[in-house]
């Protein structure tokens, strides 16, 4: 009788294991899903008191006191020069008039739901902030930094007062064209679909207040953010997250539409930054070597203020007067 002996095969030959490519999930405390609705809470619980209040500020005489903003006829009459030149209150910012003629036509002379289309636009931006720092790769900081925009004293003077709603705008519509040109890869939207949305919304918030022109500026920075955002983390071999870099090419959608703007005040106005043609400039604000250096020292004391919120007064100081 014979027998064979049956021997299990030898294991198969295998090479070191290779490094294989992983994913890098975003962390847990970075989606934080409850975020928009816990901002908007804080929106609420910071200004809803703001729908009690009445019309306050300069409020009156560029609400109450304008008949431009009774007649839903005069939507379109905004984009002509006739407003601004004949020197109706911010007819240079024309999207902010037409929210308030919206506001007119919905609810008469009763502030109630003109403040609480400031509240709703201050929440939008809150939210477009915090997405846009999380989509910068922030995580939760990103969270952190919206719920401290959301109440900040700082932003008490633009939500509160209908008439100054114009900083709301510009805000919301900059942030969004942001959004337009930081895109993830993947992304299904065309670079001409991009450079349009970007282009339309910069367009908008340059209409509403002449600030919003510092849009390429902000678009660089976002880009440097995204730069510093993308770099592999020590130890990874990739990036957690690869957005997409602003290109040169992007900021100059951008330049575009805020030249847009400033050319179409120019025109009705005949200055780039005036609100309306009978807008007095006090004299001091001719003189640059007196303004430049003022400017400067308001904006690093708001960044301060941003920082440590102590000083802050509902009136400006009186530039003309050098106090």
């Amino acid at each position: 009788m014979s027998s064979s002996l049956q021997r299990d095969p030898p294991p198969p030959t295998t090479s070191p294991a290779q490094p294989t490519a992983t994913a890098h999930p975003t962390p847990p405390a970075a989606s934080l899903p409850w975020a928009p609705l816990a901002l908007v809470a804080l929106v609420i619980l910071a200004f809803a008191p703001t729908l009690g209040f009445g019309f306050v500020y300069d409020d009156r005489w560029t609400l109450l006191d304008n008949p431009v903003v009774r007649s839903p006829a005069n939507l379109w009459r905004l984009w002509g020069a006739e407003f601004a030149r004949a020197g109706v209150p911010d007819a240079a910012r024309p999207i902010m008039l037409a929210t308030e003629i919206v506001d007119w036509a919905s609810w008469g002379p009763r502030p109630r739901g003109f403040h609480l289309q400031n509240l709703i636009w201050h929440a939008v931006v809150v939210i477009a902030w915090w997405a846009l720092l999380r989509r910068l790769g922030l995580g939760a900081l990103a969270f952190a930094a919206a719920a401290l925009f959301a109440v900040h004293p700082l932003v008490v003077e633009p939500v509160a007062t209908i008439n100054y709603r114009e900083d709301l705008l510009a805000a919301a519509f900059l942030l969004a064209g942001l959004h337009a040109l930081i895109a993830d890869d993947g992304s299904r939207g065309s670079r001409a679909g991009r450079w349009f949305l970007a282009g339309l919304a910069t367009a908008i918030a340059a209409f509403a207040k002449e600030s919003a022109s510092t849009a390429p500026l902000l678009a660089l920075a976002a880009a440097l953010t995204v730069a510093v955002g993308a770099r592999p983390q020590r130890g990874a071999s990739e990036p957690t997250t690869r957005p997409r870099l602003i290109r040169v090419t992007d900021t100059g959608v951008l330049l575009f539409a805020v030249g847009v703007a400033i050319l179409w005040r120019w025109w009705a106005v005949g200055q780039a930054g005036a609100v309306s043609a009978t807008a007095e400039i006090p004299e001091a604000h001719r003189d640059l070597a007196f303004f430049v250096p003022r400017a400067a020292i308001t904006f690093l004391t708001g960044l301060a203020q941003f920082f440590v919120p102590l000083g802050n007064a509902p009136e400006y100081p009186d530039l003309a007067s050098g106090s």
